[in-house]
């Protein structure tokens, strides 16, 4: 929590500035900034206890080597939207990137035994 803090005050310095002291605006914009990022901060804390009650309920049915790191797999997920919606653009090192991390978890997930 503190990390996140630190790293959204260094990451999203003008929304943080917005929130504090306003953007100069009206009045009223800086309660708008605060509606904005405690509406971030709430979407973001619903989803990620989403994610450990899900987490929780799959490892008692499944190998942690291979649920822990399907759940920590949100990356691919997040880079497929954000290519597919055009915000960024396709590199090779991305293709690389999400290629390998499926092949990962593939990998793990496939139930061989060495001998």
């Amino acid at each position: 929590v503190v990390w996140g803090a630190i790293w959204s005050a260094v990451r999203e310095r003008d929304e943080v500035r917005c929130m504090l002291f306003g953007d100069g605006s009206s009045s009223s914009s800086r309660s708008k900034c605060k509606t904005r990022l405690l509406g971030f901060g709430l979407l973001s804390g619903v989803l990620t206890m989403f994610n450990i009650g899900l987490l929780g309920q799959a490892l008692k049915y499944g190998d942690a080597s291979t649920i822990v790191p399907l759940t920590n797999c949100s990356f691919v997920l997040t880079t497929l939207f954000a290519l597919a919606s055009g915000m960024e653009d396709i590199t090779a090192l991305k293709i690389v990137a999400v290629s390998v991390a499926i092949a990962s978890v593939v990998c793990l997930s496939c139930d061989m035994k060495m001998s």
